[in-house]
């Protein structure tokens, strides 16, 4: 398990951190707590130091980077720590890499653009309004950061020959467990995920109404291209995603690319024999991943 575990995946984590632009006042809380006779730990009194404005670029860069991160790994134990399948790292520092990009960006224009949010900031705080709470330009460009970090998938053949025997054996043996647990938790959660979107395909397909033009009805239960590219993109991933090489998922995996992705949105709107073909299939696939992750 482990040995080929290495072989087609690694450890990936992202770190993410940056000044918060939020600071609490202990003054303003001790004179509210004390206008109404409140405890010390009844609440406390946070300024937004920045207009969230002066963020919204970076945290939307950070946002994208994060469900990008979450798109091509799955959880690994109890940490920030993800699987990612070896042949994906490529893919993965390409986009990564990209979002570092846009990320510099947009902390060099806050940079630029501190002064003027600092003077918006003492204008709407007034007398609320500390420098001291305020770090330099320098330092707030630097607390922004966006990183990632590979590691080599552990395996038990890692362990020092100097450790006991025994030890050894226990050791290995609970890390080999402790890994099945997890490629079955990743293989479920890659269960739970095909039944989410197949199922949201066949849903749809089936609830759909075209619209009459003789009567002026409405078509009711629209759908929009990112239908099917959903479904493309993940049928995409599961190949790299089969870490313990299951049949039964390759096999899944062959019919949503045969049978889900044989036309476009706009056709299946269209054409009424394309749409219940496609939704008999995507219901029946159902079924199949429903039996798989069972």
């Amino acid at each position: 398990m482990t040995n080929r575990l290495s072989n087609k995946a690694m450890l990936v984590s992202l770190t993410i951190s940056g000044w918060a632009a939020r600071g609490s006042d202990k003054e303003v809380t001790d004179a509210v707590l004390d206008s109404h006779d409140a405890q010390r730990d009844s609440g406390q009194f946070t300024k937004k130091l920045l207009d969230q404005s002066a963020l919204k670029h970076i945290h939307s860069v950070t946002n994208k980077a994060r469900a990008y991160h979450n798109r091509l790994t799955r959880p690994w134990l109890d940490g920030g720590t993800r699987i990612i399948p070896s042949i994906l790292v490529t893919e993965y520092t390409k986009g990564i890499q990209a979002f570092k990009d846009k990320h510099a960006e947009a902390v060099t224009t806050l940079g630029q653009e501190y002064p003027a949010h600092k003077a918006l900031a003492k204008k709407k705080l007034g007398k609320l309004y500390k420098e001291s709470e305020y770090p330099t330009v320098e330092v707030l460009m630097e607390s922004y950061q966006l990183k990632h970090l590979f590691l080599p998938f552990p395996s038990a053949k890692d362990f020092r020959d100097e450790l006991d025997v025994a030890d050894m054996q226990e050791i290995k043996h609970d890390l080999e467990k402790r890994l099945e647990d997890v490629v079955n938790m990743a293989m479920a959660k890659l269960g739970k995920e095909i039944a989410e979107v197949v199922g949201h395909m066949a849903n749809k397909l089936a609830e759909f109404k075209p619209a009459n033009t003789k009567t002026g009805i409405k078509a009711k239960g629209a759908f929009r291209e990112s239908l099917v590219e959903n479904v493309k993109e993940l049928a995409e991933l599961l190949p790299a995603f089969n870490l313990n090489d299951d049949p039964k998922l390759t096999a899944i995996t062959k019919r949503i690319k045969k049978e889900l992705l044989i036309t476009d949105a706009g056709t299946l709107r269209e054409d009424e024999t394309v749409r219940k073909k496609v939704a008999k299939s995507a219901a029946e696939i159902l079924k199949e991943v429903s039996a798989f992750i069972a």
